[in-house]
């Protein structure tokens, strides 16, 4: 959350429009209010809530495989919007082309954060056939870890610019 809370509040700044702005906006508060919501129904995903790790307790229990892919779903759609989302920011500048590719080919390394998060939608379904339990979610949580931080790595790729531009002044 608060990395893609980052990245859209750094789209904030650079941005030249109001329509942008509000866009960006409306994509932040959908990723906030989806997963302070997924955050609250995962607390409660059984009832009482120490079912969820302790099977002897009497008591119900959601789908939670269920409710990981609807997550993860969402996940995907804020992930692909935010990909996206800077293009409309990059085009209509003037700018020279081999400059527009260069910000737009870091501006795609976050591809591979989506890529992730559809893996992890690929990976859920296959995890709910695996009778033992405390394995059943293990690829999920890995590639949540690994969305994480590549996430993370993505966000701090624009400041990377002027770190490159001192040590390899060549490049640039």
């Amino acid at each position: 959350l608060f990395t893609k809370a980052s990245i859209l509040l750094f789209f904030v700044r650079l941005s030249p429009s109001t329509t942008f702005t509000i866009a960006t906006y409306i994509v932040l508060f959908v990723s906030i209010g989806y997963c302070l919501a997924g955050a609250f129904a995962f607390l409660y995903l059984c009832n009482p809530i120490r079912k969820y790790w302790d099977f002897t307790v009497p008591g119900t229990c959601v789908n939670i495989g269920q409710a990981f892919l609807a997550g993860a779903a969402l996940n995907v759609v804020t992930d692909v919007t935010i990909l996206l989302l800077p293009i409309w920011l990059l085009w209509p500048l003037e700018l020279p082309m081999r400059r527009k590719v260069g910000v737009a080919l870091i501006l795609m390394t976050g591809s591979f954060v989506c890529a992730v998060s559809i893996a992890r939608l690929v990976v859920i379904p296959s995890g709910l056939k695996d009778p033992d339990s405390t394995w059943r979610y293990v690829p999920n949580l890995i590639l949540c870890i690994v969305e994480m931080y590549t996430g993370i790595i993505c966000s701090c790729l624009p400041s990377l610019k002027r770190f490159a531009k001192h040590h390899w002044p060549n490049l640039f």
